[in-house]
């Protein structure tokens, strides 16, 4: 994957086409699965906070072609759907655990997230899609969680706000069975895109593999 920090990232009228031909609005139903462990780092208040992901599903998660509004304009790549952070443990305060949502520990998910995905590396020979991940229309909370147990007794449930970018392992316009996204704190520099635990800056490093549920190739472009 070429270094997302020589990109130039700009916003594109891309589309997502399956076996050749361009979805409607529609769209299909994705799944996807972690091909690296999900990494949280930020801070609530002076203490360091880390938190770890072995796995993730994709709660209805769909992608489209959609016009970004009513009034309008060309279809555009985009999609909805919640991310489920599972098998999640606390590296940072040691002897802690965490629950999100669910109430379940070890459980993390994302709200119902919307996905845009036109914006495109515009300048490096590998060019490669930058798909953004933002929270639900009117609302700034991307996911919740509440750390328990151990020196975190005490701290108050959290807000994570904000948006985030995966950027396309593949180029754009490369159809396979499954596309990778990585997420890292160079992509979102790159991009634009940040997140914030309460008012303290975090980071999110991942990569994972999204194929559509039914079968078939697809791609961005």
């Amino acid at each position: 994957m070429a270094s997302s920090a020589n990109a130039a990232v700009s916003t594109t009228a891309a589309k997502w086409f399956k076996n050749g031909t361009a979805l409607t609005a529609t769209g299909v139903e994705i799944e996807g699965e972690k091909t690296e462990n999900g990494i949280f780092k930020s801070e609530i208040g002076t203490t360091e906070i880390e938190l770890q992901s072995t796995a993730f599903t994709c709660n209805g998660c769909t992608i489209a072609n959609t016009k970004p509004n009513t009034s309008g304009g060309a279809e555009i790549a985009t999609g909805s759907g919640q991310i489920v952070f599972e098998n999640v443990t606390v590296l940072k305060p040691s002897g802690c655990t965490v629950k999100g949502d669910t109430g379940v520990v070890g459980v993390v998910p994302t709200k119902t997230l919307t996905i845009h995905g036109d914006w495109m590396d515009t300048t490096t020979t590998n060019h490669h899609a930058f798909i953004q991940f933002l929270p639900p229309a009117g609302t700034t909370t991307f996911a919740q969680f509440e750390l328990s147990g151990g020196p975190c007794i005490g701290l108050p449930k959290r807000n994570v706000s904000g948006s985030v970018f995966g950027e396309s392992v593949k180029n754009t316009g490369e159809e396979a069975a499954e596309q990778e996204i990585a997420f890292s704190p160079t992509i979102q520099s790159t991009s634009g895109g940040g997140l914030l635990l309460g008012t303290k800056p975090a980071e999110l490093t991942a990569k994972g593999k999204f194929k559509l549920s039914l079968g078939g190739n697809y791609k961005i472009e």
